[in-house]
C-alpha cells in the first residue's frame, strides 16, 4: 500500500501537537529532519508522543522502537509509519 508522505507527516505533526498540547508551524515541521532537535524532547514527552502516534495510526510500536533517538529521526519515523498506515 502506497501512502502519501505529506499525509503521514501531517498526521505525525497533529499527533505531536495533541500529545504535547502545542501548535506547530506546518512549514517549520515540514523542513525538520530531527523531531528531537525541533522540539527538545525528554523521555516523558517522547512516551506521550509514542502513545499519540499509536492512537493516530492504530497500531503499537515494537518495544525496540521506544527511544528518543528513534523518535527523533523524522524521516525514519515517517517511513516506519507509512508502512503501517
Amino acid at each position: 500500500m502506497t501512502t502519501n508522505p505529506d499525509n503521514v507527516r501531517t498526521r505525525i505533526r497533529k499527533a505531536v501537537e495533541q500529545a504535547l498540547g502545542i501548535e506547530i508551524d506546518p512549514a517549520e515541521f515540514a523542513e525538520s529532519d530531527r523531531l528531537d532537535d525541533f522540539l527538545g524532547l525528554d523521555s516523558i514527552a517522547a512516551m506521550e508522543i509514542f502513545v499519540a502516534l499509536e492512537t493516530e495510526f492504530n497500531f503499537q510500536f515494537d518495544e525496540s522502537f521506544y527511544s528518543t533517538e528513534k523518535l527523533g529521526d523524522l524521516k525514519a519515523l515517517e517511513a516506519y509509519l507509512a508502512d503501517r498506515a
